[in-house]
């Protein structure tokens, strides 16, 4: 996909979203993304500023307000800090095992930040509804309690989703979901699969299709009720239909091909930019490189500082018998310290690293729609990638 192409892409995401809000002129919207997930908060973001730029008005809740701070169109209602991700090394080896115990264990994670985010001291201003809103954004992603702003403001609603859509999305978006060649996303499966793959397959998508309909509906509605008892509102099974759009952070050239409706538009991708010049420090480690660099990463979710002490030697140790030097995005740099291959920082310019010839090796958290030109990519991911790569062991 070529930057041409990209902002094209850009721009038919901006026009598809203008085409809900009530006429042409500038709009008020509210956009509510709750996961604590940077990698969720990228493709979010965009979408964000390119409406600021195009003269509308936004009101975003978000858990990374920094990013959003400088724009004179936008308001930030930052809830921070509200939920954090202590994921550990051992917890996505006993994930990688068992993909029921992985459907769990996320949706109790994003339903007790949903309920915690309900009663944040900066929601008061959406609860008491002092601003009126021609449309309203939330994030797909096992947060479907938030559906009541919309219903409340009486307004269109689009759901945005920073990854693969799961089992539990198809009927109320009539997706078609034929598990024999379409993987759930905590699914150590392709779209390629043997027989008995395909029957696990299906059983993990059943499973995770009963659990949202009996488990997850029930503590939507409970957070709804509790936080609005003397109101008339209708259960979150209803209120799911009421969305008139979903963009998904999806390439049918990536993942896996599936039939969409037209309610339904993939814009991956749509995030891409053109890499900026690295400041002194990255650029000079990067044009030192001459065996290349690899970029290593975990991601936000998974702590570095959570592997047992051998796993963490194993990296080093492999890192010391290869030529090429190493950027690796940690969040103590402290634990790497006297290394002289190795630049660690707790943030780094990923996209504008990646833009570098020097990058030979990107070996992180399922970053597949960020390279530019040929790059050799073994990506993991804490969720669904992650137990594919595990599962062939």
């Amino acid at each position: 996909m070529t930057l041409q192409h990209r902002r094209c892409h850009c721009f038919m995401t901006v026009i598809i979203l203008s085409s809900c809000l009530r006429n042409n002129s500038c709009s008020k919207i509210l956009a509510i993304f709750s996961t604590p997930a940077k990698s969720h908060q990228v493709i979010f973001d965009t979408i964000l500023v390119e409406l600021s730029e195009r003269g509308h008005d936004l009101t975003v809740v978000t858990q990374f307000p920094e990013t959003l701070e400088n724009y004179e169109r936008i308001k930030v209602i930052s809830i921070k800090g509200t939920f954090k991700y202590n994921t550990t090394i051992e917890q996505i080896y006993e994930m990688s095992a068992n993909s029921y115990r992985r459907t769990n264990l996320n949706f109790i994670d994003q339903y007790n930040l949903v309920n915690d985010i309900f009663y944040h001291e900066n929601m008061k201003p959406i609860w008491n509804m002092e601003t009126k809103y021609d449309l309203v954004l939330t994030e797909m992603f096992m947060t479907d309690a938030f559906l009541v702003i919309p219903y409340l403001y009486k307004t269109p609603h689009i759901s945005l989703a920073s990854a693969v859509l799961h089992p539990q999305h198809s009927e109320r978006l009539g997706l078609p979901d034929n598990p024999s060649y379409i993987p759930t996303f905590v699914s150590a499966a392709t779209d390629i699969m043997s027989f008995v793959e395909r029957f696990e397959n299906a059983l993990v998508s059943l499973y995770t299709k009963w659990y949202y309909e009996y488990v997850s509906h029930s503590i939507s509605n409970e957070i709804i009720r509790k936080k609005f008892p003397n109101k008339r509102i209708p259960k979150i099974q209803d209120l799911l239909n009421n969305c008139s759009l979903v963009l998904t952070n999806t390439h049918y050239t990536i993942n896996s091909a599936r039939p969409l409706p037209p309610n339904v538009v993939e814009i991956g991708g749509v995030h891409l930019k053109t890499p900026k010049k690295l400041n002194g420090d990255f650029e000079k480690f990067l044009n030192d490189s001459k065996d290349g660099v690899i970029y290593f990463s975990m991601g936000s979710i998974l702590k570095t500082s959570s592997f047992p002490p051998e796993k963490f030697k194993a990296f080093l140790d492999a890192f010391a018998k290869i030529p090429q030097r190493i950027l690796w995005k940690i969040e103590d740099e402290s634990l790497l310290r006297g290394y002289k291959n190795i630049r660690a920082a707790a943030w780094m310019p990923q996209r504008d690293i990646f833009g570098k010839p020097q990058t030979s090796l990107n070996y992180s958290k399922t970053e597949v729609l960020t390279f530019f030109g040929p790059r050799t990519p073994f990506t993991i991911g804490t969720v669904g990638e992650f137990f594919k790569e595990n599962s062939k062991e």
